[in-house]
């Protein structure tokens, strides 16, 4: 039973169509993304480096543990760019040999926005999130004194979170900026879900087949926790398609994975994240988050198509549903009503806001960090929206035929 309901929501030609032209979409997008962001291109004047060469060239020298004699051979070679285009005496010709690009305002560009900017924060994070450790512990003891358990409590977990945070080494940094802002995939995915997920009971439903499958020894609430599973794993391999399309084709483009061994609070954006693990990681729980998110609604498109009579309802109900998810996700994402954070899936989906920031919930005096309560509440909804499809939906009356199958009057 598990099976043929796979096979009904995966083994369709629409459907197959429609992935395969969204994964193609998926990469143009990816594609795009790479050439509007980057500036390590193989444009060049005549005999000179790209940018993209230089840059490698340059990785070579300054790449890895990040110590003072190569912040010292860093500014040898820069400040004098540095010099030159402040005073405005540098030339401007293109293609003088002296400088690995042609040019010194282009060096020096180069040299600032890929070297010298993420090296001082590297350099200066540890120093920052120990003054920010040092003021948390600070403020133990201020809360402490005034009666202030909860701010107590919640300083004590800032200055644990915050306490020996330091990035040891320099790293290309580009791709994994931009690739954990990339949310366009998450669109497809919402619409892939609802394609396939409204019609599993509505076109029953339409076709008259539910009055056949509560009667069929199989049927009823058993054939439900059947369609249920399904739907958890169609949900959930759509799902992890696109996550594997995502990482992958910024892999390609950018042609780097240097450094995901980073912490994750060596990307400038997740300078407050209330993590503090690996980029590696921090995909894997990234990937789990949105699954979950997805999870929560494809569940709650499930419960509309169980509660509606055709397929055109749920489908319409589920679009405006998301949008206004997604809507009301966007208005709060900048706001200190955390509650709305956490009590919205789409948060769950674009993580980035609960795992970068440490922002807390108070939880009976407990102060608790939006994102570990934000997948308590997205598990807790799964749950209920599970629980919910299955109350719903209608009983096998063939449980009553079987106890009259010995009766002589049957």
């Amino acid at each position: 039973m598990f099976r043929y309901e796979m096979k009904k929501l995966f083994w369709k030609k629409s459907l197959l169509l429609i992935l395969l032209l969204f994964t193609v979409i998926d990469v143009a997008k990816v594609r795009q993304e790479y050439h509007s962001t980057t500036y390590l291109t193989d444009d060049r004047a005549e005999g000179m480096m790209s940018w993209k060469e230089a840059f490698w060239k340059l990785y070579g020298q300054y790449g890895g543990r990040l110590t003072e004699k190569k912040m010292n051979a860093f500014l040898k070679q820069y400040q004098p760019l540095q010099e030159e285009t402040a005073d405005m005496t540098a030339s401007s010709i293109a293609d003088d040999p002296q400088y690995m690009t042609g040019s010194a305002w282009q060096d020096f560009n180069l040299m600032e926005k890929y070297y010298e900017m993420p090296m001082k924060y590297f350099y200066l994070y540890g120093k920052n999130a120990e003054k920010a450790a040092k003021k948390a512990k600070e403020n133990i003891s201020f809360y402490q004194e005034h009666g202030n358990s909860y701010e107590g409590k919640k300083n004590a977990v800032i200055y644990h979170l915050y306490q020996g945070r330091e990035i040891r080494d320099f790293s290309y940094m580009e791709m994994i900026h931009y690739y954990l802002y990339y949310d366009f995939s998450s669109v497809l995915i919402f619409l892939l879900c609802i394609y396939g997920i409204v019609r599993v009971f509505a076109c029953e439903r339409e076709a008259q087949m539910e009055e056949l499958t509560v009667v069929s020894v199989n049927g009823g609430r058993r054939l439900v926790r059947h369609k249920i599973l399904a739907v958890a794993l169609y949900t959930v391999l759509i799902s992890l398609w696109f996550g594997l399309v995502d990482f992958f084709s910024f892999a390609w483009f950018y042609q780097s994975l240097e450094g995901m061994g980073m912490p994750i609070y060596a990307v400038e954006n997740f300078a407050c994240a209330s993590v503090g693990c690996s980029i590696w990681q921090y995909v894997m729980l990234s990937f789990a988050a949105r699954t979950l998110g997805f999870l929560v609604f494809g569940m709650f498109f499930l419960l509309l198509s169980e509660c509606c009579k055709n397929a055109l309802m749920p489908f319409v109900l589920s679009v405006m549903a998301s949008i206004a998810s997604i809507f009301i996700g966007d208005y709060f994402a900048n706001s200190s009503h955390i509650l709305c954070k956490v009590l919205n899936p789409y948060f769950l989906v674009t993580n980035r806001m609960l795992f970068g920031r440490t922002e807390f919930v108070d939880v009976f005096g407990a102060p608790v960090l939006s994102y570990e309560m934000a997948l308590a509440v997205g598990i807790f909804l799964c749950l209920s929206l599970v629980f919910a499809v299955a109350l719903l939906s209608r009983k096998n009356v063939m449980v009553t035929v079987k106890r009259c199958v010995n009766c002589e009057d049957f």
